[in-house]
């Protein structure tokens, strides 16, 4: 199984339990689960699961196609997913500055947007 196989599961996965319990990711995220946050885990959710189905299905078996060229439907759903995340990790950035994240928010918000963002830009990179 290929990092992306795995970063596309787990961004669906996590996307439909965003979707389907949001008072605990609320608490996984050190966040009050108020109607707002409510709102938020849905946001979350759909963006989580596009960009887990976008990226499951660009891939191909061989992971290449046109005589060895890289595969360009992979590359713009990791391009996809790279700029989500690092769109999200500058909103978690200034939250936290602005005192709307706390910071234990900020380390669970952030901590795992920066791991999906490292694993898209090392998939990205070894496409090319």
């Amino acid at each position: 199984m290929s990092s992306v196989t795995l970063l596309s599961m787990g961004r669906t996965a996590g996307g439909f339990l965003f979707l389907l319990a949001p008072k605990l990711d609320a608490s996984t995220f050190f966040l009050p689960y108020e109607p707002s946050t409510a709102v938020f885990s849905n946001l979350v959710a759909s963006r989580d699961i596009v960009i887990g189905t976008l990226l499951y299905t660009a891939q191909e078996p061989s992971g290449i196609k046109n005589l060895g060229r890289p595969n360009r439907d992979l590359k713009r759903a990791l391009m996809a997913e790279i700029a989500v995340d690092a769109a999200e990790l500058v909103t978690n950035f200034v939250c936290f500055m602005n005192g709307s994240l706390s910071a234990a928010g900020f380390r669970g918000l952030g901590g795992g947007t920066l791991v999906c963002l490292g694993i898209g830009v090392y998939n990205y990179l070894n496409l090319a």
